[in-house]
């Protein structure tokens, strides 16, 4: 296994972007109250509840109840640096898609369902991480960078195409 001054000197010459001390220190923060209560506010109330049952209504309705609580297995798992085994559980179960036949295997397509306390840890994760993916990811790649579109990048092909051609 490669020791870390292998790698830096491997990844040294390439030039990659790197966050600043402010950005990381964001991104190691630790998890607060607020931040828990704002993605339980935000949770879509339409979905499906995981293997607890409890459903983001339930979170909703009871947020400043629970948020304690959530702050402190978050808390947990970050200091032991594993999940509760009820944040890596999923049901997973078949949906027959729209308009298809039953009887054919290939009509089903198959849905995780996870309980809410993982949704909430993994949008708190990824709300983080929106923040600075824009500084580390190039800006031709526009696939999954919330204020990036693929239609962007189409037509910057046709400019190039018709550049080309005239």
């Amino acid at each position: 296994m490669a020791n870390s001054q292998e790698i830096n000197s491997f990844l040294s010459p390439l030039n990659l972007p790197t966050l600043s001390r402010t950005q990381v220190d964001s991104l190691d923060a630790p998890i607060s109250k607020e931040e828990i209560l704002r993605v339980i506010k935000n949770l879509p109330i339409d979905k499906a509840p995981g293997l607890d049952g409890f459903t983001a209504e339930f979170y909703r309705n009871f947020a400043e109840e629970l948020s304690p609580l959530l702050l402190q297995m978050f808390e947990e798992a970050l200091d032991k640096g594993s999940l509760p085994p009820t944040l890596s559980e999923a049901l997973i179960s078949l949906v027959l898609k729209k308009n298809k036949d039953p009887l054919d295997c290939k009509s089903y397509r198959p849905i995780s369902l996870i309980n809410c306390d993982c949704k909430i840890l993994a949008k708190l994760l990824a709300t983080r991480l929106d923040k600075v993916m824009t500084y580390l990811i190039h800006p031709d790649q526009v696939g999954f960078i919330w204020t990036r579109c693929s239609a962007d990048n189409i037509r910057r092909l046709i400019d190039i195409m018709w550049a080309t051609q005239n």
